[in-house]
């Protein structure tokens, strides 16, 4: 028993009522940095533990020996090293004071430093992404693989009308536009089965209210150690606006191609740089010149027309390149 107590990682010791080491095995030098024949009859092991965690180590202690018999405890705290600084350590002590071979505290000891510093850096990681994720100035959740909200944060809750409450009693099905479901769904179903790790598409949400709101929604997905799926992380931004917006745009530019339409001559935009190339003419050139507006006019005709007018605005299907352009409306003077 002895080799094996001597061989083994772990630090044996034991220690009297009082808190002095009677015996140290070999591991004890080589965890903390002393010799056992230097400290052993010497130190006082709660001397040695750190003061923010002696407290514990003692209610821990009292109530061990309190309980009489053979009792055991299990206690993690720091304990310092020669070289000063302080090592993690967890110990199993087994209170045998009524044993007459023993008369004192058996406690196996192992290191823990690196497992609490990874702990701690976990806590801290995780701590940095509640607050990223609660603070975040667009709209996060993190949704089960059926659909239901996990968490969401204060921004996610502002544009959705809702409580994050009665958010975590809902699924995404229940507050997605009917006519944006099944697209949804579809990239769902396919990040479930692997075939893209991510997607983003523009969405209609129903607010609480009953009134829709456009997103942008980007989702990811988080897997377990195995790779299977846990949970999705879903971003979502309120483009409203923007699609107000777009609509407006889309509402004048047909004003105008209607207004243009109208003008009993015909009206052609051209690249400033490219005079050749007709990014849109208006339908009277085929009654006028007997082309058709797909067709163009011929080059022929520059010196025929007569510049009459510039018609400001956006006219579809030009408006992807509407700038740089220059606009005519010309009747024919042949």
């Amino acid at each position: 028993m002895r080799s094996l107590v001597e061989n083994s990682s772990e630090n044996v010791t034991i220690i009297d009522p009082d808190g002095t080491l009677r015996y140290a095995s070999p591991a004890f030098g080589r965890m903390l940095g002393y010799a056992p024949e230097e400290v052993v009859g010497k130190m006082n092991v709660l001397d040695y533990v750190h003061p923010d965690d002696l407290p514990h180590v003692l209610e821990a202690t009292e109530k061990a020996l309190s309980a009489g018999g053979v009792a055991t405890n299990n206690v993690e705290y720091r304990f310092r090293h020669k070289d000063g600084s302080w090592r993690w350590v967890e110990s199993v002590g087994t209170y045998l004071l009524d044993d007459p071979h023993v008369k004192g505290v058996v406690v196996q000891t192992r290191d823990v430093t690196e497992r609490t510093r990874t702990e701690e850096a976990l806590r801290e990681a995780e701590e940095r992404f509640r607050r990223s994720f609660d603070d975040a100035a667009i709209g996060m959740a993190l949704v089960g693989t059926d659909g239901r909200f996990l968490r969401t944060n204060r921004s996610l809750c502002e544009i959705l009308g809702y409580r994050e409450e009665e958010l975590l009693e809902k699924s995404f099905q229940d507050i997605t536009h009917p006519d944006d479901l099944d697209a949804d769904l579809d990239q769902v179903r396919r990040m479930l089965v692997g075939e893209i790790r991510a997607y983003q598409m523009e969405k209609r949400y129903m607010r609480k209210e009953g009134h829709v709101v456009w997103a942008l929604l980007s989702v990811s997905m988080v897997h377990d150690e195995e790779g299977d799926p846990l949970y999705f992380v879903s971003q979502i931004q309120d483009i409203s606006e923007r699609k107000r917006a777009e609509q407006k745009i889309r509402d004048a530019e047909q004003r105008y191609r209607t207004l243009v339409e109208q003008i009993p001559a015909v009206t052609y935009i051209d690249p400033v740089d490219d005079p050749d190339t007709s990014l849109y003419t208006s339908p009277q050139i085929e009654q006028m010149l007997g082309y058709t507006p797909r067709s163009g006019r011929p080059r022929s005709c520059g010196p025929s027309v007569s510049t009459q007018t510039t018609v400001r605005g956006s006219l579809p299907p030009m408006s992807a390149s509407r700038r740089g352009a220059r606009s005519h409306s010309a009747k024919s003077t042949v």
